[in-house]
């Protein structure tokens, strides 16, 4: 027999936005939308393939001042580590981030420059993306992807885990 039992649950609202900050790196205008719960974003359709800057931010929709503190931001890299001198300082495939602190204090405040130069963006957006306050009153999250199409092969390869 199962034990189930039902935590309620709500979506929690998060805003992307990509501000150009020089050299063509944005298709069209500044980006800024609601991101879908289990939604699939592809960069292809936002970032050009030029060499450019921008600033990458979320935001939460809802104002929650006395939940922030409670936000957790966990980040599943699904993009292969660049190769060359800088490939210590990212994550490797399918390793679980716990980045509340530094979603926080960055992503979530002022954002975070990157590049599309040899596609310096993609180990730090490229994943599953999961916000999520927990409380007395149950569950808010929001769970997505960020993935660009153009760049298929150097997505993480997925490995089936075998059953212990």
């Amino acid at each position: 027999s199962q034990i189930r039992m039902e935590i309620p649950r709500e979506i929690l609202k998060v805003r992307l936005f990509l501000q150009s900050r020089g050299g063509g790196s944005l298709k069209g205008s500044d980006k800024d939308f609601l991101v879908a719960a289990r939604s699939n974003v592809d960069l292809a359709e936002l970032l050009n393939s030029t060499p450019g800057v921008f600033n990458f931010r979320f935001a939460l929709e809802d104002k929650l001042e006395e939940e922030f503190e409670k936000l957790q931001v966990y980040f599943l890299p699904r993009f292969v580590p660049l190769e060359g001198e800088n490939k210590d300082r990212f994550v490797k495939c399918e390793e679980i981030l716990d980045i509340s602190h530094f979603a926080k204090e960055k992503i979530l405040h002022e954002g975070i420059l990157l590049t599309t130069k040899d596609l310096a963006y993609l180990p730090v957006m490229a994943g599953s993306w999961l916000f999520l306050i927990t409380g007395p009153d149950g569950l808010k999250m929001n769970i997505f992807t960020l993935a660009d199409s153009r760049y298929t092969k150097k997505r993480c390869p997925y490995q089936k885990k075998e059953a212990s």
